[in-house]
């Protein structure tokens, strides 16, 4: 079950050399490709989105077989993110009604370390009935000046800066792990492989 965030964090760009548009698109991509491999291994796949107004808002109720991933890009193919603030607490207070049966939830969304006050309550609420993997996409920006040579005292503070707020960042993230510890963070271009490695490491452990 896919809780995809569409708020203002997903409309982070990679910039012109990125392979890709926003972070919402790679999220987006890398959730088809693990709904094509979870259907592929006899399992239903269904989604939510949160983050945007409630007329905007899309559910694909969990299905299996052949037909269900042209459905589930239908139902999705033209959710573009908004300029809006994602509520996470909502967002799990919906999938938990809407949604009775326990689930592997894997929650996409571009984590910053302010969202963990409103973040960790959901994901408590989430893991009272489901596993729940959280995804969240590190902003390439951030590796790239913290990597940057260092010839002026701008890029000094540029370089101390970076390394600062992802230390906050990776601090805050590895609080919200839980008992089942069901965590992933990486730059965009590395989310598909890494969440069709976790949904396998999920199935081999035989978690659900």
């Amino acid at each position: 079950m896919f809780l995809l965030d569409c708020g203002r964090r997903m409309r982070a760009d990679e910039g012109p050399i990125a392979r890709s548009g926003s972070h919402f698109d790679e999220a987006l991509n890398a959730m088809m490709l693990l709904a094509y491999v979870a259907l592929k291994e006899g399992d239903e796949v269904g989604a939510m989105t949160f983050g945007t107004e409630p007329a905007d808002m899309r559910r694909f109720a969990p299905r299996k077989g052949s037909g269900a991933l042209n459905s589930l890009m239908a139902t999705l193919y033209d959710v573009q993110p908004k300029a809006t603030h994602s509520d996470y607490l909502l967002a799990a207070r919906d999938l938990m009604k809407a949604h009775r049966k326990r689930a592997l939830v894997v929650v996409l969304t571009n984590f910053r370390d302010e969202d963990a006050r409103e973040l960790e309550p959901a994901l408590r609420l989430l893991r009272t009935r489901h596993l729940v993997l959280l995804a969240s996409l590190r902003e390439r920006v951030l590796r790239e000046m913290s990597e940057q040579p260092i010839t002026t005292h701008e890029q000094v503070i540029e370089v101390a800066g970076a390394h600062l707020f992802t230390q906050s960042r990776r601090d805050a993230f590895a609080r919200l792990a839980g008992r089942d510890g069901l965590l992933i963070d990486v730059e965009p271009a590395q989310l598909p492989a890494e969440l069709v490695n976790r949904y396998r490491a999920v199935k081999r452990a035989g978690l659900l």
